[in-house]
């Protein structure tokens, strides 16, 4: 049962990027969506959490055109963390994590129920943020700011959470938590969760699945050890990779040796 479908999907701006996507989510996937940069992978992310209207095809979720549904709606199936969220530095993190549960509240949103005490408390535990309620965002350091987004699309309490690059600028620690915060998020609680990545390795280490996006299409669409193959890497990347099994874990290693001259995509 898919919760995410990309069909058909022709996406870009002008001009498409990618032709004729074609892709489902399930409930508890972890999928890493790769690809070279201007590969598409943002575009198509955008398209899915319906900020982007596609060139042809549909984004579906639950089986329902996302265009067709209501913000609101929508922001009850769907959480979005962008690439470059807007200024929030002015409030504290319990502020910006009550946010997330506008799509369940009315009028100016100042009513707080059970319910939203109750998701608020819970996205703030699994992130370990609760120390960090009453501190303003710009004191924050960076991996301390991205886990306060997290915090807030975790209180939508959504079935879907879409992610453009959480780990850019964050160190190799916060990296780590992050990733490791996201997967327990579908392993345990059963969010369907797509992240633009570029770290080939952590993506093979985390992600259930990945999604390889090369020459404006799918190039590849499986578990990491069938994704990520030498002949995957030269055409999406253009480089000449050696791909080996993890001394320890049941995942690939990939060892980049080489440009060939073309990030094929």
């Amino acid at each position: 049962m898919s919760v995410l479908e990309a069909r058909g999907l022709s996406v870009g701006y002008l001009q498409p990027v990618l032709r004729d996507i074609s892709f489902s989510v399930g409930p508890g996937e972890f999928v890493g969506l790769l690809g070279a940069n201007g590969a598409g992978k943002s575009t198509l992310l955008m398209t899915l959490a319906g900020h982007l209207q596609p060139l042809a095809g549909e984004a579906l979720i639950g089986g329902s055109g996302i265009r067709k549904l209501s913000p609101r709606h929508v922001a009850r199936l769907l959480a979005f963390l962008p690439q470059h969220p807007g200024a929030d530095g002015e409030f504290t993190v319990q502020q910006l994590v009550d946010m997330g549960r506008h799509p369940y509240q009315r009028g100016l949103g100042l009513y707080r129920n059970q319910e939203d005490i109750a998701a608020v408390g819970h996205a703030m535990r699994v992130t370990s943020i609760e120390s960090l309620a009453s501190h303003r965002m710009e004191r924050l350091s960076g991996g301390q700011r991205q886990r306060v987004r997290l915090a807030q699309a975790i209180a939508q309490e959504p079935r879907i959470l879409l992610l453009d690059e959480p780990t850019s600028w964050l160190d190799l620690r916060y990296q780590l938590e992050l990733m490791g915060l996201l997967r327990h998020l579908a392993r345990e609680e059963g969010v369907a969760i797509v992240a633009v990545l570029h770290d080939l390795n952590q993506a093979a280490q985390f992600c259930t699945r990945l999604v390889l996006l090369a020459n404006g299409g799918l190039l590849a669409d499986g578990v990491p050890g069938e994704v990520l193959t030498a002949e995957a890497l030269r055409k999406a990347y253009g480089v000449h990779a050696i791909v080996q099994a993890h001394p320890h874990l049941a995942v690939p290693v990939v060892m980049p040796l080489e440009s060939l001259g073309s990030n094929g995509g």
